[in-house]
């Protein structure tokens, strides 16, 4: 039997820290189990077979995270198999039953008994769509605290029944798993909450970003720290316990300073404010230093959502500490930054537990996240595990601001707790909070929620966004993706989307529909750009034609993708006249090259608009041709019969043909697509 919930009242880690409820996971057909990693021996836990069933299945979980075709199966030849607990268990309030069929088959009617009790019954139906009886599902049978031995049986009249778990939820639990204390590092969501030697963990307040900061070791950096792979809970409220990852918390009169587990203390050192800009971060013995100035003492700003902004007190003009996903050899980093262009970081707290003997209702912090509206309204749900210990009433539930955006699934829940859906429906963009209340008799908690709504918005929207803001796009094109730069258009106009650790546009062409993109909007150098900060979908469309330049550019057109027709090349094939006016070339696709551009020629270029200290063009095609209305052939057309010549006169064949200015036919120079 697999442990999913055994501990003592307290719901802290995403896990039902339950001491009265014990889930036993069936692992083959004559119903073994687990408890946690010990084996039961069947005589002090877990299940004795009244009848075998006929297999077991592992099981598989989909896209959306559902668990599927799990469980041992009783089918029409094993109908009434089942098992009786070695446990004998006292005052049995509820039995959960985690269950599946087969894809549109399998019906029949599962018993519960306890002790001399009154048998309880779950009709099970044939699926009403087909596909859908292979996903579990629970099913919940309420006993008037009845005790003794749990006996269950399957009667199967069509097909199979397989049977995954059985939870218990009674006074006493699996002598294998009595109740204990742990611990967990959980979120912070103020900083009052930090104290003197608190041990806290450095996280990543980005969903998805699932590492934590070691310690300093300069075997891997000499100037950032290593980012350690971490487990979160499904809401990121808590992260899993890492020794190598835990700093010992200080309080000075301006912030707070950070310790490992050998007294040496975090600090931002990139050096002189002036000219360093150096994004180190390292150890050192003292918070303080006569070059650095205050660099081991952090001021610490957190948001109600848990993301933290971590300034350095010292001189040091790279002083947020952030997350970045391509530091040192390509490893996701913690260093620090000028500005807070990266994912902030979250703080994970240790919070020590004990056996609970008072009454105490425990819930989770409620954070749907960022929804985006791209219609009327947009909606969705949580459900969520309300643990409870000790109470004698039931829990009554409500939200003390009653704001109409959220809905609660039930007014009342059982006293032993139990899961409660809370839904949203918001039909505006806005921070939306609100706090769920519990109580049962004098016990009281009360927990947040949290939703943040955002409208995703047009390339010219986003352009008028201050620096660091976080913006959403509508779905844009790709018209040009080089290394780490994307340029991109709607049809207001164009932007860089920059991916600093080439890590999510792996692939992309022009052409590309992107949609979902998310990041820090930036001016870089006078270009609009927007810092990816999540993995975006992408779809296949037409290709990206570029618009046809009529009227000489400005910074309204920059990151725009353009062509320029019957133009010179100004001297050197380092520019070119449009217009009338030079516009420079900025090699940024390496395309170039040390050709020479016959004055001859006319020229057509292609490219992106761009602007670096002044307005630039940064080609990506050079198409050049003779003014005697000859035939346009591109370089990947069949000219193999053709005669191909170089400048100077030299025959070349099609194999020889690289990037470069060539004769064809003694009428066409072609220069490389």
């Amino acid at each position: 039997m697999k442990k999913i919930a055994l501990m003592i009242a307290l719901f802290l880690a995403g896990i039902n820290m339950w001491a009265v409820s014990t889930t036993y996971t069936f692992t083959s057909l004559n119903w073994s189990s687990k408890v946690g990693t010990i084996k039961t021996d069947g005589k002090t836990d877990g299940w004795i077979s009244d009848k075998d069933a006929t297999d077991y299945n592992e099981g598989r979980t989909d896209a959306e995270g559902r668990l599927y075709s799990r469980g041992v199966g009783v089918k029409t030849g094993t109908s009434g198999a089942g098992a009786t607990s070695v446990l004998e268990f006292s005052n049995v309030r509820r039995v959960e039953i985690d269950f599946c069929q087969n894809s549109s088959k399998g019906k029949g009617t599962i018993y519960v008994q306890v002790g001399e009790g009154e048998i309880a019954a779950i009709t099970v139906n044939r699926p009403e769509t087909s596909g859908q009886g292979v996903y579990n599902r629970q099913e919940t049978m309420t006993f008037s605290e009845c005790s003794g031995h749990i006996k269950f049986w399957v009667e199967c009249q069509e097909n199979g029944i397989y049977i995954n778990t059985i939870t218990v939820k009674a006074d006493n639990g699996s002598p294998n798993n009595p109740g204990v204390s742990t611990d967990v590092f959980k979120l912070v969501t103020s900083k009052d909450a930090l104290n003197e030697g608190d041990q806290v963990i450095f996280g990543v307040a980005k969903e998805g970003i699932n590492y934590m900061m070691g310690f300093y070791d300069e075997a891997n950096s000499r100037n950032n720290i290593f980012a350690v792979k971490a487990t979160y809970d499904a809401d990121r409220q808590t992260i899993n316990r890492q020794d190598e990852c835990i700093y010992t918390v200080g309080i000075e009169e301006n912030g707070f300073t950070f310790a490992d587990q050998w007294g040496w203390y975090l600090v931002a050192s990139g050096g002189n404010p002036n000219k360093g800009n150096n994004n180190y971060l390292t150890v050192w013995d003292s918070f303080t230093s006569r070059n650095y100035g205050d660099y081991g003492i952090w001021n610490v700003t957190i948001s109600a959502d848990g993301s933290a902004s971590v300034k350095s007190q010292g001189v040091s003009r790279s002083c947020y500490l952030q997350y970045n996903p391509s530091g040192a050899n390509n490893h996701p980093i913690f260093a620090c930054y000028g500005d807070e262009q990266y994912a902030k970081v979250a703080i994970y707290k240790l919070q020590e537990t004990a056996d609970v003997t008072e009454p105490v209702i425990i819930a989770n912090f409620v954070n749907f996240g960022t929804q985006i509206i791209d219609a009327e309204a947009v909606s969705g749900e949580k459900q969520i595990e309300i643990t409870a210990y000790n109470l004698s009433d039931e829990i009554d539930v409500s939200l003390k601001n009653d704001n109409p955006v959220f809905e609660i699934g039930s007014v009342q829940l059982d006293r032993d707790g139990e899961p409660l859906i809370i839904k949203y429906n918001a039909t505006e963009p806005g921070l939306y909070i609100d706090t769920l209340l519990l109580q049962s008799g004098t016990t009281k908690t009360e927990v947040s929620i949290m939703l943040n709504v955002e409208k995703q918005k047009t390339i010219a929207e986003a352009k008028q966004q201050p620096d660091l803001t976080t913006c959403y796009l509508n779905p844009v094109v790709v018209t040009k993706k080089y290394d780490r730069y994307i340029f991109v258009e709607d049809a207001t106009g164009g932007m860089l989307l920059y991916d600093a650790g080439n890590q999510y546009g792996q692939g992309l062409t022009n052409g590309n529909i992107l949609t979902g993109v998310c990041g820090y909007k930036k001016d870089y150098y006078g270009n609009p750009e927007i810092t990816l900060q999540e993995q975006f979908s992408v779809a296949q469309g037409e290709e990206k034609a570029p618009a046809i330049a009529t009227e000489t550019l400005t910074e309204n057109d920059v990151c725009s993708y353009v062509r320029l027709e019957n133009v010179e090349m100004g001297e050197g094939g380092r520019s070119v006249i449009f217009n009338g006016s030079e516009l420079s070339f900025y090699d940024i696709f390496n395309y170039v090259g040390d050709y020479h551009y016959p004055t001859s020629m006319t020229y057509s270029v292609e490219g992106i608009v761009y602007f670096y200290d002044k307005l630039v063009f940064c080609p990506s095609k050079i198409e050049a041709w003779e003014d005697t209305g000859i035939e346009h052939i591109q370089a990947e057309d069949n000219i193999s019969s053709k005669n191909i010549f170089d400048l100077t006169g030299r025959k070349l064949n099609k194999a020889n043909l690289n990037n470069g200015i060539y004769i064809v036919g003694g009428k066409k120079i072609i220069i490389k697509n």
